[in-house]
């Protein structure tokens, strides 16, 4: 795989927190902007894994099911359509 240069802008406080976060790992900005891209996109692909088998194993008679089971009532303040 090769590393892709690809030029980002971060607003000043975020660019000053990760710099004082990648010093203090004895990392550089770009190091530590990599490393958290990479841990973020592991997370999404493991969400995404995680509904995907969730949602295998459904179906709408379960789902139409729990919904009978639920109060007819107005709904709270804020919560209407």
């Amino acid at each position: 795989m090769s590393n892709a240069v690809i030029p980002i802008e971060l607003a000043e406080p975020l660019m000053h927190d990760a710099a004082l976060i990648a010093e203090k790992n004895g990392m550089s900005v770009a190091s530590w902007i990599s490393l958290t891209v990479e841990e973020r996109l592991r997370a999404e692909r493991l969400t995404a894994e995680f509904l995907r088998r969730r949602a295998a194993g459904a179906d709408g008679k379960t789902l139409l099911a729990l919904l009978d089971r639920a109060p007819d009532r107005e709904p709270d303040p804020g919560d209407e359509l």
